[in-house]
C-alpha cells in the first residue's frame, strides 16, 4: 500500500510538472499585464472585466463623480475593477498604479477584484516638506478614506458597492476642499474672539487697578487734623462767648 502510494504520488508530481513546461512551450504561462502600468483611464474607471457591462448607467455616474472631483479640485481619482488579479494583490496593485499615475500623491487609486470582494486603495502616506508634498495631508487622506470604508456597505452587489464607495469618496474630499476654502471653522473664530475679549477685559483691570494705586496715592498726600482725647464725654465745641470761624486751619511754624 505505501509503495503504491508512493508511485501516485509520484505519477501526480510528473504529470504537473509536464503540464507546467507544456504551458510554458506555448506560452501559456501568467502574464503580467500590469508590468509596465498601463495609461491612467481618461474618465476615471477602468473595467477591463466587464463587471458594469449590465449596468451602464451605474458605470456613467461614477465617471461623472470622478471627473468632477478632478475637474474642481485636480485632484484624481481612479477606479480599477478586476475579476481577478493573479500577479498581486489589490493593495499591492493600487499602491503601483498610484505611484505610476500620481508621483506626486495628489490623488489615490481604487482596485476592486470582484471575484473575491476585496479592495486595495493606493494613497500617498508620507510628505516630503522639501518638495511641498500632497495638497491633502496623509493623515486627513487616511482619515476620509478609513471612515468611508467604514461606513460603506460590504454586503451591496458589487455594482451597488462600488458607486457608493466612489459617491461617499468623492463627497468627503470634495467637502475637504471646500472647508480649506472657506477658511476656519467657526469654533477657531470663536475661540479667536473669546481670547480678544479676554486680553481686552485684561487690559482694563490693569487700567482700573493703575488709577486706584494713583487715587490713594494722591489722597495719602493730603493732611489730616485729629482733635486730642478728652477724659469726660462731652460735646466738642466752641468756648462759652468764642464765635465758630470758617478760616482754614494752618500749620504751626
Amino acid at each position: 500500500m505505501i509503495r503504491a502510494a508512493q508511485r501516485l504520488f509520484l505519477l501526480g508530481t510528473a504529470v504537473l510538472m509536464s503540464s507546467a513546461a507544456a504551458r510554458a512551450q506555448t506560452g501559456h504561462v501568467a502574464i503580467d499585464k500590469w508590468n509596465p502600468p498601463p495609461p491612467p483611464p481618461a474618465a476615471g474607471l477602468m473595467d477591463d472585466g466587464g463587471l458594469f457591462h449590465r449596468n451602464p448607467s451605474i458605470a456613467e455616474k461614477i465617471e461623472d463623480r470622478l471627473k468632477a472631483l478632478s475637474k474642481h479640485h485636480g485632484f484624481h481619482m481612479y477606479l480599477v475593477v478586476e475579476p481577478s488579479i493573479m500577479t498581486a494583490t489589490p493593495p499591492d496593485l493600487a499602491e503601483r498604479l498610484r505611484l505610476a499615475w500620481l508621483p506626486d500623491g495628489d490623488g489615490i487609486v481604487v482596485v476592486y477584484e470582484s471575484d473575491s470582494r476585496s479592495i486595495g486603495i493606493g494613497r500617498q502616506m508620507m510628505e516630503d516638506p522639501a518638495a511641498g508634498g500632497p495638497r491633502v495631508p496623509g493623515h486627513v487622506s487616511e482619515g476620509i478614506i478609513n471612515g468611508v470604508l467604514a461606513a460603506t456597505d460590504r454586503s451591496l452587489p458589487s455594482e451597488t458597492y462600488l458607486e457608493t464607495l466612489v459617491a461617499n469618496l468623492t463627497e468627503a474630499f470634495d467637502s475637504h476642499f471646500r472647508r480649506r476654502a472657506i477658511g476656519p471653522p467657526r469654533e477657531q473664530s470663536y475661540r479667536l474672539a473669546l481670547a480678544v475679549v479676554s486680553v481686552v477685559a485684561t487690559l482694563g483691570l490693569l487700567a482700573a487697578g493703575v488709577a486706584a494705586l494713583t487715587k490713594l496715592k494722591s489722597v495719602r498726600g493730603i493732611r489730616s487734623f485729629h482733635f486730642p482725647p478728652v477724659e469726660k464725654p462731652e460735646r466738642l465745641q466752641a468756648p462759652a462767648g468764642a464765635s465758630v470761624t470758617a478760616r482754614a486751619f494752618r500749620d504751626k511754624v
